[in-house]
């Protein structure tokens, strides 16, 4: 595979890729480029802050003569401070994230910090180069409902219900509970916690047993937390940026490729290898692989490049991505679709059907409500014979819960 552009990648956004990858010669060919044709730096400026990239640019501009070489004063000025204010969020979050941890351990409740703070932290050495908005731990199931105590009495509170049918409904489809908490009335700190990597419907059971036994220590400023290994972080960010995000914007695949480079030669590609054929995500770790190549010109062995070729499918898939846009416009059973393709087995994508049907059809508060049963979580299974007569005689509920 030649390291050529993705043939369906925009000039503007392969631009920018080129500016803000970790390949020190290719940011510094993307500028000789730009210096004798010019370029509409202010769109540039505006779509980094769209794809969550603009520290990932104002690092090149600054190893490259500093951005006043190439930007107005004011555009200048108006970078440096979106940076600086993107790294005091940053310290704000992973503050309130080691504040939830250091409870949590009180309570000896085993978590995993990943994502956000840990992948700033521990792949680009930088807090302020990763944008994020939240902070996500992984636990075990059994213990989110210990950690909703913790959260509340920590000024949280869960977005959505969580009493009677909607603790069993949690479990059966869902892979996460948000937590936020609010000051003067506005949204301040938001948590996720997470007990799977994906949805149960999408067919990757990896549980939070299974991460634990592949967990390192790291140290987020003067305080030591769990986190993936190397091995598994490659494998949650996969997942995560192309299962649930489906690579909408360009920090998602940016996010591989410093993975990739910095920790290339300490991923056990065996083990990705095994845990990808026994969860049957080949293809999704492939197109993965494939993708950030392609944009980011990004470094693979060659034992591990001749196996990605394996699978030619992983460059249809490629192709035929709806790169960096909203996962919103994509409707429901788009994305069921997607996942459908990225899998090879027929038990998968029937799996992935039937249980898709199976959520679509479930029960939710509003059939509760409709006809209340004592420790209704208990009657999960009765309450989808009482929903027909609930839509019948009290009209349909849109609200998933």
């Amino acid at each position: 595979m030649d390291k050529q552009p993705s043939k369906h990648l925009p000039s503007h956004i392969e631009l920018l890729a080129a500016l803000c990858s970790e390949d020190h010669d290719r940011q510094t060919l993307a500028l000789q480029q730009i210096v004798p044709y010019g370029i509409n730096w202010e769109s540039l400026l505006t779509l980094a802050q769209q794809h969550h990239v603009s520290p990932l640019l104002y690092r090149c501009l600054n190893l490259h003569g500093g951005p006043q070489a190439l930007l107005t004063e004011l555009q200048h000025a108006s970078l440096r401070q979106t940076c600086r204010n993107i790294k005091m969020h940053n310290l704000r979050i992973e503050t309130e994230l080691l504040r939830i941890s250091d409870l949590l351990n009180k309570e000896n409740i085993r978590h995993i910090v990943y994502k956000g703070p840990a992948l700033a932290r521990r792949v680009f050495h930088d807090l302020g180069l990763r944008q994020f908005n939240d902070f996500d731990l992984l636990t075990s199931w059994s213990d989110t409902f210990r950690i909703q105590n913790i959260m509340l009495s920590a000024g949280y509170h869960p977005i959505v219900p969580l009493n009677g049918i909607q603790k069993t409904k949690l479990r059966y489809f869902e892979k996460e509970i948000t937590y936020v908490r609010t000051e003067h009335g506005q949204r301040r700190y938001e948590a996720d916690i997470h007990w799977l990597l994906l949805r149960p419907a999408l067919g990757v059971p990896l549980t939070f047993e299974n991460l634990w036994q592949h967990t390192v220590t790291a140290k987020f400023g003067d305080i030591e937390c769990h986190t993936l290994n190397e091995t598994y972080t490659l494998l949650a960010t996969c997942i995560h940026n192309g299962g649930n995000e489906a690579w909408n914007t360009l920090k998602q695949v940016a996010d591989l490729d410093a993975i990739l480079r910095r920790w290339g030669h300490a991923i056990d590609w065996n083990e990705l290898r095994r845990i990808a054929k026994t969860y049957d995500l080949e293809l999704l770790i492939s197109t993965a692989l494939i993708l950030t190549r392609e944009v980011f010109f990004t470094p693979l062995p060659a034992a591990v490049l001749k196996h990605v070729l394996r699978y030619p499918k992983s460059r249809v898939l490629v192709d035929s991505l709806k790169l960096f846009s909203h996962p919103e416009q994509m409707n429901r059973w788009e994305g069921i679709r997607q996942h459908m393709r990225m899998r090879r087995r027929i038990t998968s994508k029937a799996k992935i059907i039937l249980h898709s049907i199976f959520e679509s059809l479930s029960p939710n508060f509003a059939d509760e409500q409709f006809f209340p049963l004592p420790g209704a979580h208990r009657f999960f299974l009765l309450y989808y014979l009482i929903r027909p007569f609930r839509v019948l005689f009290a009209g349909k509920n849109a609200n998933r819960f």
